[in-house]
């Protein structure tokens, strides 16, 4: 395990460490749309794929007034998760249908947790910048935020737990301060081995005093 996480940020899959835009990485898509909003319709809901002769019909639901439209094109690029594509009524090959279905089953569950802390400890007392921490809770990992460097409030992603079996992590109930407190000490079903205790360089997610911060709902 060590092992792989020290390698993790060198796979393939994984982006290189970049700068970010002002605004968050969010920037880019804003920017993305502002020049192509003519093109773009939102709040439509693909429900069908049908080839049409040489091209295709995608049929379409308007999420805010319910209408059902369709749209034909020479080609269709589909970018949404393969999960989804699986649950789109079409009528894709057999061969194509197959890939879409061994390609949706190796997505992972995966839940994430944020928080707005009023003190940006991470950075004040661990120093700390962007990047991920590794842990042996049930809360996996921690990341903090590349960008408003020495601010004084920042939002961090408290949790990011995946995996295809069931794994607890009790936090229904709990007000918001406890929320964030709670979500890094380890919990076990009933006759489960106790979890190993967190590295000490993984003990960040739990600031001294009422720098807690305040869950992102």
């Amino acid at each position: 395990m060590l092992r792989w996480t020290m390698l993790f940020g060198e796979g393939y899959e994984q982006q290189a460490t970049i700068m970010e835009p002002t605004g968050g990485m969010d920037a880019v898509a804003h920017a993305f749309y502002r020049r192509t909003r003519r093109f773009i319709t939102l709040d439509a809901q693909v429900t069908a794929l049908r080839r049409l002769g040489s091209g295709a019909r995608v049929t379409w639901r308007d999420r805010a007034t319910g209408r059902v439209s369709t749209w034909d094109a020479d080609h269709v690029i589909v970018t949404v998760p393969l999960p989804v594509v699986s649950s789109i009524d079409n009528d894709l090959s057999p061969k194509v249908k197959a890939a879409v279905g061994a390609g949706a089953r190796v997505y992972l569950p995966a839940v994430k947790t944020a928080f707005q802390a009023q003190r940006r400890w991470w950075e004040r007392d661990h120093g700390i910048y962007g990047g991920i921490s590794w842990t042996t809770r049930d809360i996996t990992q921690v990341w903090y935020p590349s960008a408003g460097i020495h601010g004084r409030k920042g939002i961090l992603v408290g949790a990011y737990i995946w995996s295809h079996r069931p794994r607890p992590l009790r936090l229904g109930g709990l007000g918001e301060h406890a929320l964030c407190s709670n979500a890094s000490r380890p919990t076990s079903p009933p006759g489960a081995p106790t979890p190993a205790p967190a590295e000490p360089g993984n003990r960040r997610l739990r600031p001294a005093g009422g720098d807690e911060g305040q869950v992102m709902r």
